[in-house]
C-alpha cells in the first residue's frame, strides 16, 4: 500500500494589523443602520399606542377642533372623546356656532350633539379609503 500524504497550501494574507478595528467600526455601522431603521417603525408604534390613552385623545381633539374653526371660520367644540380599538370613535358634547350672516351680533349653531359614535373599518384606510360600519347621533340638532 502506498502512503502519500497531500498538504493543501493555506495562503496567508498580509495581516496589516487593524481586522479588530475594522470589525469594530463594522459593527458600529451596522448597529446605527439598525437604529436609523427601527426609529420610524418604533414612533409609529408609540403614536399609536398614544393614541389610545384618554389624556392624548383629549388632547388631539382639542387640536384638531381648533384648526378646524380657523379653517371653517366656525366654533367648533368637543367635549370628551373616546377612541376604542380598532376604530371605534365617539365623540361627546358637540357643537358647531357660526356668525350670522345677516345680523353680525347674533351667532347661529349649526349642530349641536350630546354623542356622534362612528365605527370605521381599518383594513380600508391602509388603501386610503375610509369604509363606515356604522354612524349614529344621540339628541342630534341641526340647523
Amino acid at each position: 500500500m502506498n502512503d502519500r500524504h497531500f498538504t493543501i497550501p493555506v495562503y496567508h494574507y498580509a495581516d496589516d494589523g487593524r481586522g479588530d478595528e475594522k470589525d469594530y467600526y463594522m459593527k458600529k455601522v451596522i448597529k446605527w443602520a439598525v437604529i436609523l431603521l427601527l426609529t420610524p417603525v418604533l414612533l409609529f408604534l408609540i403614536l399609536l399606542f398614544l393614541l389610545y390613552l384618554p389624556p392624548f385623545q383629549n388632547w388631539a381633539v382639542k387640536k384638531a377642533a381648533a384648526y378646524a374653526s380657523e379653517q371653517t371660520g366656525m366654533d367648533i367644540s368637543v367635549g370628551h372623546v373616546s377612541l376604542r380599538f380598532p376604530l371605534d370613535l365617539t365623540l361627546d358634547d358637540v357643537k358647531i356656532i357660526k356668525d350670522n350672516d345677516s345680523i353680525p351680533s347674533l351667532r347661529d349653531t349649526i349642530a349641536d350633539a350630546s354623542k356622534i359614535f362612528v365605527d370605521i373599518q381599518l383594513r380600508p384606510l391602509v388603501d386610503k379609503k375610509i369604509e363606515v360600519n356604522a354612524l349614529g347621533f344621540e339628541k342630534l340638532r341641526l340647523n
